[in-house]
């Protein structure tokens, strides 16, 4: 009976240390019988930013890159006395990346038997496990391109009403250190109004928390200036977690320079702004 002795584990991308949640983005494995790595991971990181924001893109290819490259070496040269009586996960981390590193980690360290298969069905078998399931089951349709459009399409001519009123696109606000801090559009009627798409439409209670954070610690940044801030939000799909919604709605909705807008309150919103915003001169 033909048979592979392997050892394999998932490449995560973890985006912050704060909270327990990570992407399988990548599967590493060798396999004894050839001693022969192979390394499969995505080249294209769309969800990773769709989940998150702010993903450090280029780092992050970098570090695929590193490893790919690392792989590519240990095959060319070979691995020297290793072999699963090595201990895999120390070797990994030895070879590849480091203990402490916060993007990319190396988690789900397994050895184990595979009968009645070469060794490209078995990389194709574990990507079908851990990466392109994964890919299913964690996929995030970003809803902020969906809030943004149905804006603009509630007015009628958007580029009239550009000329005509104070109304910017992708306007950007630097705090007191300098960093530009983007938000979706921008207006003036009594006050200069920053408007943002927030989708919490998430898997995680604690992304969706993470993510509140991060947009509120930005307004209040920014309050000093005397702006406000128009939060247009789309609510989770997931009912177990409405409730972590409301509570963001509600803290939100304690500072009066933070005007909260839902998703089935836009169309008013937006005939509001149409009736105040302030005319050019």
């Amino acid at each position: 009976m033909n048979y592979i002795k392997y050892s394999y584990c998932l490449l995560k991308y973890k985006h912050t240390p704060i909270i327990d949640e990570s992407l399988n983005i990548g599967v590493l494995c060798y396999v004894e019988n050839s001693h022969r790595f192979y390394f499969k991971s995505y080249k294209n990181l769309t969800r990773v930013k769709h989940a998150y924001q702010n993903v450090p893109e280029k780092t992050l290819r970098e570090k695929i890159g590193i490893v790919s490259k690392k792989v590519d070496r240990l095959n060319k040269y070979g691995v020297g006395i290793f072999s699963l009586l090595y201990d895999f996960k120390d070797f990994i981390y030895e070879e590849f990346i480091d203990y402490d590193s916060t993007i990319l980690q190396f988690d789900k360290f397994e050895t184990t038997t595979a009968y009645n298969i070469d060794e490209i069905e078995l990389i194709d078998m574990l990507c079908n496990n851990f990466i392109i399931d994964n890919y299913k089951e964690n996929i995030y349709k970003a809803k902020e391109p969906l809030l943004i459009q149905k804006v603009f399409n509630k007015i009628e001519n958007i580029k009239k009403f550009k000329e005509n009123y104070i109304f910017y696109e992708h306007y950007d606000i630097k705090n007191s250190l300098g960093t530009k801090i983007p938000f979706d559009f921008a207006w003036q009627n009594g006050t200069f109004n920053l408007a943002r798409a927030i989708s919490f439409d998430l898997k995680e209670e604690s992304s969706i928390i993470e993510k509140a954070y991060k947009n509120f610690g930005q307004f209040v940044d920014l309050n000093d200036y005397h702006y406000r801030f128009d939060a247009l939000l789309a609510k989770p799909s997931q009912r177990n977690l409405f409730k972590t919604y409301d509570n963001i709605v509600e803290l939100f909705n304690k500072y009066d320079y933070i005007k909260v807008v839902e998703e089935d309150e836009i169309d008013d919103y937006v005939e509001d702004f149409m009736i105040s915003s302030i005319k050019r001169r």
